[in-house]
């Protein structure tokens, strides 16, 4: 800083501290005789010595308590002048007026007795400590689809009211995902917003993401596509949608915004489960399998490939050129985690992740524990629901 600061000393006993409460030095600093009065320079006053005190208290009786609350506010400087003005001090006293609602909570109208219209939780005592806040996240649904992922979210963001002015001042949304670009910066990439057209941000409307259908018994109200993903990378994406409110330009309040973690949700884009006549035929990917993968760890456990087009529940065995059966697993499109493959657990760990109904991962591990060897390999798929049986091949080279 560039303010010089005088040397002052704080009062050292209760005497001293009684002379400063009671008025008799300026301000709320003690400044010794012997220094020479307090300097007339408003920068020069700019200590940052200072007394806490309270009262007066009235008439208090042994064993009385008594509560004080105090509030440290401060206030962004108006402008780039070192002196003091007048914005400033508006600022300050902007900042302790919502020091002191934070305070009121519940007794919006500040006179000390919870009235009838006041009580939000019903328990008959006035709650404080209460300070504005966002709407809450949606309720997201995340569908994986080949190359894609699309969002579906409702909303109840839109119905909730502020703690503070019982407002709905909801004004949007945004949707973030991870990073995208090589701004090492942040950890998220904000992919869209969309907002009420009103005075505040970037009046688009919900007119493109509106929809009006049920999934799984849940009324969804917006739906968002993002597209030209890499299916099957199991720890690229994740998104999330947030809710914002219009603030409080008056009071000096800016928008608020719910926490990208409330619905942050990781995904792995591929395809559905597949059935019925329109059915895409099972295969595998990449095929050839090459040593080292990009996705590939460095251990023989920490390597995979993806079989894909597979129906919601079907059996799947690998076998050799001569007919050995190499290994075969069971995939359930709705409960399949991807956790028996040692890669996908490691890179998945304990997010949520949400995976498509329709791909399988393999850790090209036989039945007998050893890691397969290069070569061509045969595979065949069961519908355990339609009986049909589908076959293919896949070559790996290590």
């Amino acid at each position: 800083s560039s303010l010089s600061f005088a040397d002052y000393v704080m009062p050292l006993d209760d005497t001293q501290r009684y002379e400063v409460m009671r008025g008799r030095h300026t301000g709320m600093y003690f400044n010794p005789p012997e220094s020479g009065g307090y300097p007339t320079d408003p920068a020069d006053a700019a200590s940052w010595m200072c007394n806490l005190y309270a009262g007066p208290l009235g008439d208090l009786m042994p064993g009385d308590s008594l509560n004080v609350v105090y509030a440290i506010v401060c206030g962004l400087w108006a402008n780039s002048d070192e002196t003091d003005t007048p914005d400033r001090r508006a600022n300050l006293r902007l900042n302790s007026e919502w020091a002191q609602i934070a305070y009121n909570g519940e007794d919006i109208n500040g006179n000390g007795v919870l009235d009838a219209d006041e009580d939000n939780n019903g328990n008959g005592t006035i709650d404080r400590y209460i300070l504005p806040s966002p709407p809450p996240s949606p309720n997201m649904l995340v569908v994986p689809g080949d190359g894609q992922v699309t969002l579906y979210w409702d909303n109840v963001s839109e119905e909730f009211e502020d703690p503070i002015t019982r407002e709905k001042d909801f004004e949007g949304y945004r949707i973030y995902s991870a990073t995208k670009t090589a701004n090492l910066e942040s950890d998220f990439t904000l992919l869209a917003q969309f907002d009420k057209i009103d005075h505040l941000g970037y009046n688009t409307g919900f007119e493109n993401i509106k929809i009006d259908t049920v999934i799984d018994d849940h009324h969804y109200s917006y739906k968002y596509t993002n597209s030209n993903l890499l299916s099957g990378w199991p720890d690229q994406y994740w998104y999330s949608v947030t809710a914002y409110d219009e603030g409080n330009p008056k009071n000096n309040l800016p928008s608020l915004e719910s926490s990208i973690l409330e619905n942050k949700t990781y995904v792995i884009p591929g395809t559905p489960a597949q059935q019925g006549d329109q059915a895409l035929p099972v295969s595998v990917f990449p095929n050839p399998y090459r040593a080292q993968a990009q996705w590939d760890g460095s251990g023989d456990r920490e390597k995979m490939i993806w079989f894909i087009n597979l129906p919601p529940r079907s059996q799947v065995r690998i076998y050799t050129m001569a007919g050995n059966v190499v290994d075969e697993f069971y995939h359930d499109g709705e409960s399949y985690a991807g956790r028996d493959v040692e890669l996908m657990a490691g890179r998945i760990g304990t997010n949520n992740t949400v995976l498509p109904g329709g791909m399988h991962a393999w850790d090209m591990i036989s039945a007998y524990d050893q890691a397969v060897a290069t070569g061509l390999y045969f595979f065949s798929v069961e519908d355990l629901d339609s009986g049909k049986v589908q076959t293919g091949k896949f070559v790996i080279i290590k």
